[in-house]
């Protein structure tokens, strides 16, 4: 079970009208929480989830983590003149490159880290950004750009998983500004080709792939000042790049899938036990 999403996330008109009806949260709240009382196991996707439950009242016994996990050796084994290829089709070469990777939708933040990017921009002529990903929102967001700092912000839209090695091995930096995320594969990806991470606390994968100063930043969400702050460190600190990426690949390689088969298996055996 991912981390519950909280009451006061949503931005829809029907979602506000819901959190006026009183009872709702409350209902929502019981539900949960007899939920997690009923089993003899409840498999969290990751540590900020198992909190949640804890908080909910399940037993902390009860209480197994299970972080999503994706392949990792992908992101780390690619072809040199893949990735030169990307460099050389954006211009990145000598940049600081900042990389977000998800849908363009209002969850994500998006315009967040635009907000920030810009702002760097202006001061530094370094550093690019690179968006990979469609959505309702993307025709608005390039739209956006300051026409000062178009050419150093990438929109590629919708890219194949099978492409995306070679895109996360030609950047130097991965931000990602949700509002809310359970947990986030992305940032799995990310940690496995090597990259530092600023991301946000409403990520439930940050509590657990991200050490804040060791491998990237957690940020408050919709904190443009942060962002614009942080991702600044990095272009003014290009030697703590590759060390924060190194750290990055260490915290991921515990969230294999071998790994991950291991840890279902110890539940498993726990409930039976």
């Amino acid at each position: 079970m991912e981390r519950p999403r909280p009451e006061d996330y949503s931005r829809s008109r029907c979602a506000c009208i819901v959190r006026r009806v009183l009872f709702i949260p409350t209902l929502k709240r019981l539900v949960l929480s007899t939920l997690t009382k009923l089993p003899t196991r409840v498999l969290c996707i990751g540590s900020s989830a198992a909190r949640a439950y804890r908080d909910l009242g399940a037993s902390p016994d009860k209480l197994f983590i299970l972080p999503y996990m994706c392949e990792t050796e992908k992101f780390q084994t690619v072809a040199k003149e893949r990735i030169t290829a990307i460099t050389e089709r954006h211009q990145l070469d000598g940049k600081t490159v900042f990389l977000f990777s998800g849908q363009m939708i209002p969850r994500k933040g998006v315009e967040v880290v635009l907000a920030a990017f810009s702002r760097l921009a202006h001061e530094r002529e370094d550093v690019a950004l690179l968006l990979l990903g469609d959505g309702v929102l993307r025709e608005q967001l390039m739209g956006s750009i300051d026409g000062a700092i178009r050419e150093r912000v990438h929109f590629t839209g919708h890219v194949e998983q099978k492409d995306l090695p070679e895109y996360f091995r030609a950047c130097s930096v991965f931000v990602f500004p949700s509002r809310y995320d359970g947990w986030a594969v992305v940032v799995n990806e990310a940690c496995a080709a090597g990259l530092p991470i600023i991301t946000t606390d409403c990520v439930g994968a940050a509590a657990d792939l991200v050490v804040e100063g060791e491998n990237g930043f957690i940020v408050p969400a919709d904190d443009v000042e942060s962002f614009q702050e942080k991702m600044r460190y990095f272009a003014e600190h290009p030697e703590q790049i590759q060390q924060f990426g190194e750290r990055s690949r260490e915290l991921v390689q515990r969230l294999s899938p071998d790994n991950g088969v291991r840890l279902l298996m110890n539940a498993i055996c726990g409930r039976m036990s």
